[in-house]
């Protein structure tokens, strides 16, 4: 592993190499021309569907010359798709979101009172 991550990244394993997918507008949009709506593409992943897999890791890769990427169709099979749903779900989140992690819902509520504390009190 990659000792620092820059944002909008994802590291991946394949077959025992450390792979960078990396969330881009160009790989926004050669997922959405081939695989369509982001939402469509979740339930793909969960069902382990290798076409899917393969061109969200090659889309991430799409900062790479084409030349240091041979073989990364095989290495995806043989890294084993199960294994890589979950790093291909969070990268389609990234790529969702503008290269940026999802907020964690309620670090936005520093303005609310505090349960059971009256407004105005």
């Amino acid at each position: 592993m990659t000792s620092k991550m820059e944002a909008g990244q994802i590291e991946i394993d394949l077959s025992g190499e450390s792979w960078i997918l990396k969330a881009t507008p160009k790989a926004a949009r050669m997922i959405s021309t081939k695989l369509g709506a982001i939402q469509e593409i979740f339930p793909r992943l969960e069902l382990v569907d290798y076409s899917t897999i393969e061109w969200v890791i090659l889309s991430g890769l799409s900062w790479m010359p084409d030349g240091e990427k041979k073989g990364v169709p095989d290495k995806i099979y043989y890294a084993g798709m199960m294994n890589l749903v979950i790093p291909c779900s969070n990268f389609i989140t990234l790529i969702a979101n503008g290269g940026r992690e999802l907020d964690d819902i309620g670090d936005d509520d520093d303005d609310e009172d505090e349960p059971g504390e009256a407004e105005g009190v």
